[in-house]
């Protein structure tokens, strides 16, 4: 028995490696039809041992793979493209299983890995990518080429599913962006809607739409495929999946919600749609519904063979969805409860483990007492298990915790791990460790990772040491990068701190696209600024904000100050932008919190007031408006019973809204959180 591995490429030569060393020792040839390389793919492939033929491009993905075919001389033909691997396990089984099977073709599970460098986040379908040789079995479609229905034609059996696995990597970012292949595929999937017109071709072509982000046309196709179908079909259900996405992402929550529940009392054991309904609802605020439909996808866990589905939906994914509904609710216990277990169901899940940190960071009243409770999640005996640590540690905003590990931890990498550099080199910014800071951006530009972050770094650390010539040369550095409008924010920075006038910049402020990146490039710079809290450094270069007219850029000037703890900066400038009428509601909940740390009761009530009427459904600024209202009762009884001492009914209430919790421990948690 001999098996041919066939396939078509064009300009592959740094995945084809990898997929070829997947099948090594597997298959006894591997013929593979190029399409137009003009990288190393051919010189690659052939040292390989493939035999590697041109094949003329066009515009037809099934005749490209039956040319391949027809070279093959192997009993058995396995597909795989260059962004395909079989797993291991797979390899391992694959001879002795086609030595017994009577079957004339294998299904195998492709699981699409669509989380960039994540092992865990991949989609589940499955495909024919295993038959015999004979001469009938060819592919048909110009895109998403099919050959099961010409196995099923000639009428000698039908394909067997099987447990075999393909890992399959091309959905993933990085993937799609470097072989730019969206534009070519919606070219040849439009052409194949007008000549077939069948409802595979307007699934399809659907799936186009939402990648280039056409929604209308997209649940037009979509719909169109629904309605010639065979309801019994996986892509009948994953029509529905996709019709309800669309109506997400156009924001018609309610259609979304009767399309999915249209979908679940058709497919009712398809997790995905019961966790689609989950999220809906979750959006609408509908939160104890939400917890239903998670738990009713768990209670369907997770499908495999069934649908195309999310790996780990039916499991760890919806219980970290119900946490985040009570971390919503501010329900503490519950999160962390839900979080526990979606990281219990799966170790890797770092959402629930930062999820766990968050939670841990607002219901713990010190920093230390929340690193211990953290720590008891992490093996520290197993290698990365302290770099796990610091990074979650780092996201949760502990960093006079991170930056002394990151001291322990990069002299024992060679030559460095990138995130580690960044998250220490930023972290000690913070902490005022500036000789940290530029040693390990140095580091990273050294590297050629992360050079645009550390050269900003390194940039406001030179500032807050005084050594101009030394930023400058940084800024100069980051001038030959593709970020203009940060280079030119930097540079104007400069010569403020030099005390000059200023710099004529190449941004067009009028132009909407170069003002928005300026702006952003100017808010990252000061954040950094701000975050270390040097305000004579901060005085010198906010000058940098001075051509920038968007009341809504000082709105976010002032939730920075907020952010980083400069409150006396953050009440001055989100005070100034409400005066002028420019508010959010994160920018309304913080000037309520700095007029509970400040006393200021009654505006306080004012501000939250304001925030719940743009955001009705926002619980956090209801619990400090409830703690504003018991001080605010609190005050009135105690200017009354400075008036009247002798009114024993004000007293004996004062005690009863005390004893119940209120006014005096409510009012010192805010104002000990506003300062």
């Amino acid at each position: 028995m001999r098996i041919s591995l066939c396939m078509i490429v064009r300009d592959e030569q740094d995945l084809l490696p990898g997929c070829l060393a997947s099948v090594g020792g597997v298959v006894d040839e591997t013929v593979i039809a190029d399409t137009g390389s003009t990288d190393r793919t051919g010189e690659v492939a052939e040292k390989a041992g493939a035999t590697v033929f041109p094949a003329e491009w066009q515009d037809d993905f099934a005749k490209a793979r039956n040319q391949a075919i027809d070279r093959a001389t192997g009993d058995w033909i396995l597909i795989l493209d260059a962004d395909e691997r079989l797993s291991a396990d797979s390899a391992a089984r694959l001879r002795r299983m086609l030595a017994e099977t009577q079957a004339e073709a294998l299904r195998v599970l492709v699981r699409d890995h669509v989380g960039g460098d994540s092992p865990l986040d991949f989609l589940t379908n499955v495909s024919t990518r295993i038959f015999r040789n004979r001469p009938a079995y060819r592919y048909e479609r110009r895109i998403h080429e099919q050959i099961e229905p010409a196995i099923v034609a000639a009428g000698l059996g039908f394909p067997e599913t099987t447990d075999l696995v393909i890992d399959h990597y091309g959905y993933q970012g990085h993937v799609v962006k470097k072989k730019n292949k969206r534009l070519r595929n919606l070219r040849l999937l439009e052409e194949e809607a007008r000549a077939v017109g069948d409802p595979f071709a307007h699934y399809n072509l659907g799936i186009e739409f939402i990648r280039h982000e056409r929604y209308a046309e997209a649940l037009a196709e979509l719909t169109k495929a629904e309605e010639g179908l065979d309801p019994r079909a996986v892509v009948a259900a994953e029509t529905v999946h996709r019709k309800t996405a669309c109506l997400v992402l156009m924001q018609r929550y309610e259609e979304a919600l009767g399309t999915v529940g249209a979908g679940l009392e058709r497919y009712p054991d398809f997790p995905d749609l019961s966790y689609q309904r989950g999220e809906i609802l979750f959006r609408l605020h509908r939160y104890r519904e939400a917890i239903e439909a998670f738990a009713r996808c768990r209670e369907i866990g997770d499908a495999t063979a069934s649908y195309y589905s999310l790996q780990g939906i039916g499991a760890y994914r919806a219980a970290y969805a119900i946490g985040l509904v009570y971390h919503d609710l501010r329900e503490f216990a519950q999160a962390l409860e839900w979080y526990r277990r979606s990281l219990q169901e799966s170790p890797g899940h770092r959402n629930a483990l930062l999820r766990i940190a968050e939670v841990l960071k607002e219901s713990l009243p010190e920093g230390h007492a929340v690193d211990r409770e953290l720590a008891r999640y992490f093996d520290f005996g197993q290698a990365g298990a302290r770099q796990a640590y610091l990074q979650v540690l780092f996201a949760i905003d502990r960093h006079e915790a991170v930056w002394p590990l990151a001291a322990e931890l990069i002299p024992q990498q060679a030559p460095g791990e990138p995130r580690i550099l960044l998250c220490g080199a930023t972290s000690a910014l913070r902490c005022r460790e500036y000789p940290h800071t530029l040693a390990w951006t140095e580091q990273l530009v050294t590297l050629g990772v992360n050079v645009e972050e550390a050269l900003l770094l390194k940039i406001v650390a030179h500032w807050c040491r005084d050594e101009l010539p030394a930023a400058q040369a940084a800024i100069t550095r980051l001038g030959s990068g593709p970020n203009q409008e940060l280079f030119a924010v930097c540079q104007q920075m400069q010569w403020y701190m030099e005390d000059r006038n200023g710099f004529a910049i190449s941004v067009d402020l009028d132009d909407g696209q170069q003002r928005q990146f300026y702006v952003s490039a100017a808010l990252t710079a000061i954040g950094l600024v701000v975050s270390c809290g040097e305000r004579r450094v901060l005085a010198k270069v906010l000058p940098v904000m001075g051509q920038v007219k968007d009341l809504g850029a000082w709105v976010r000037l002032g939730l920075l100050y907020f952010r980083f703890g400069q409150y006396d900066l953050a009440k001055a400038e989100l005070e100034d932008c409400e005066q002028q009428g420019a508010v959010s509601t994160e920018s309304l909940f913080a000037l309520g919190k700095l007029a509970l740390g400040t006393g200021e009761t009654r505006r306080a009530v004012d501000y939250l007031l304001r925030s719940l009427e743009l955001e009705p459904h926002n619980i956090e600024p209801r619990l400090l408006l409830a703690g504003a209202y018991r001080r605010l009762a609190e005050e009135v009884l105690l200017d009354g019973i400075e008036r009247h001492p002798d009114a024993r009914s004000l007293i004996t209430q004062l005690d009863l809204l005390r004893k119940g919790g209120g006014a005096g421990g409510t009012g010192d948690h805010i104002q000990a959180a506003a300062r």
